[in-house]
């Protein structure tokens, strides 16, 4: 499957959930640009979303991109989903603090996608 499973996990997933993800995050938060409303955004997005992003990301690279069983796509969460997460969060709260202190709400998907890319 390789760049077009790629290409499909965007279309089908990403690109929607981070769509519905911040029209809720501004219904969460009041809309605001004081610093602890953007640290608590922030927070909520590292504690939810960040985990269960990477989490189904080598779910779905695993068995539909690379096509193995769930069994291994098991021990590969269990050997590499806390180092990717412990990177995740040195690296995707900067890019929550420029998302919501400087990006309009429309811009915030495509800013994310391009520091995914980065990533």
């Amino acid at each position: 499957m390789g760049d077009s499973g790629l290409q499909l996990y965007g279309f089908c997933y990403s690109g929607p959930f981070g769509h519905y993800f911040h029209q809720f995050m501004n219904k969460l938060f009041p809309p605001s640009q004081d610093s602890k409303t953007i640290v608590s955004k922030v927070i909520v997005e590292q504690l939810t979303s960040g985990p269960w992003n990477n989490f189904l990301f080598i779910t779905y690279l695993g068995m539909v991109v690379e096509g193995r069983p769930w069994s291994s796509v098991k021990g590969q969460l269990k050997t590499h989903f806390p180092s990717v997460q412990l990177n995740a969060w040195r690296f995707w709260p900067l890019v929550g603090l420029i998302n919501y202190k400087y990006l309009p709400i429309q811009l915030r998907v495509l800013f994310h996608n391009l520091a995914a890319v980065c990533w």
